[in-house]
Formats: structure tokens, C-alpha cells, sequence
């Protein structure tokens, strides 16, 4: 699927209700990596366009880490296409490429280091549309989050999701025993 610049840029500057939000659920990732994760769909300027979606994953083991992302569904594909990205405090590095702003390219976020990719800075722009994907290209959040909450509340900020109170509390990031 391909999905032009312009209707990208729509769906990050509309506002945004949550709908059918799941309550969290445990689930576990390759062999052991414990998660705590919800998702919903989302309704778009009262409309409900097939397929998007916002996802919240934490990790139990590591209580201050987080990603949340808006996607949309690739049809006739098991996958998704990121369109906005937040990972709050990951465990893993992230390395930017050749694309995006020129103060981004090849800029290097360690592990711990909060930053928001958006799908915007991995267009083509001759082509006019988000390559494959779709967020490839991320930048330093500054100052970080203190806690979750305040992670989460940037990010329905940022996406002008209105309803940030019918999110379910996370469960507790504490260590399953």
C-alpha cells in the first residue's frame, strides 16, 4: 500500500476519538519478553476510516518503558504502517538513516533515550508519499517524561486524541511473579 504525503499529513493534523478501547492484556514477546499492551481503533474527524489504529505497549520487567504508536493497516497484508511513534525511554538504540530533515539524518539515539518517530520525515518526496516502513526516522524528545502519564499525554497532545481519559490505567509494571 502506498500512502501519499498528503493523507498522512491529514490523519496526523485531524482530531482523533478512541474507540473500542481493549482493556490491557499480558502477553508475552519471542520466548520471554513479558508485555502489557491495548489497543483501539480510531475515529478520524467523526468518521472511522478502516484501519487505524493506537497501540501502547509497555514491559513489566522495565517499569519506566513504553512505545506508543498510530498505525494504519496495509490491505490484503498482516502488517501495519506506522504513521507516529513514541518510545519512551527504550530498550534498544535507534540509529536515523539518510532520510528525513538533514539535522536528523544520522543522528543516533541510545538506549534510554526518549524520541517520537513521525512518518512524515521518512517520505519521498519526489513520489509524494511514505515509503515502506513509515518511521524510520526519529528525533530526541527534550525534556523527557517523568512518568508514563505524562508520556501518554504528550502523545494524545501531539496526535490531538480527545478522549485521553477513556484509556484504561496500565497495569502494574512490576515484575510477575
Amino acid at each position: 500500500m502506498k500512502l501519499s504525503l498528503e493523507d498522512a499529513k491529514h490523519i496526523l493534523r485531524s482530531r482523533k476519538t478512541l474507540i473500542q478501547i481493549s482493556a490491557w492484556e499480558h502477553k508475552t514477546r519471542g520466548a520471554s519478553e513479558l508485555q502489557c499492551a491495548f489497543q483501539c481503533r480510531v475515529m478520524l474527524d467523526g468518521a472511522m476510516p478502516r484501519g487505524l489504529w493506537f497501540r501502547c505497549t509497555t514491559f513489566p520487567r522495565f517499569p519506566n518503558t513504553a512505545s506508543f504508536q498510530l498505525e494504519c493497516d496495509i490491505p490484503g497484508n498482516r502488517s501495519h504502517l506506522p504513521l507516529y511513534r513514541l518510545d519512551w525511554h527504550p530498550l534498544s538504540p535507534h540509529p536515523n538513516g539518510d532520510f528525513g530533515p538533514s539535522c536528523l539524518r544520522g543522528s543516533y539515539m541510545d538506549v534510554g533515550q526518549t524520541h517520537e518517530h513521525i512518518c512524515v520525515y521518512h517520505a519521498d518526496l519526489k513520489k509524494r508519499e511514505i515509503r515502506a516502513g513509515g518511521v524510520q526516522t526519529a528525533a530526541v524528545i527534550t525534556p523527557d517524561f517523568g512518568d508514563f502519564n505524562d508520556a501518554l499525554r504528550y502523545v494524545c497532545d501531539t496526535l490531538k486524541i480527545g478522549n485521553l481519559g477513556d484509556i484504561p490505567p496500565q497495569k502494574s509494571q512490576g515484575t510477575l511473579v
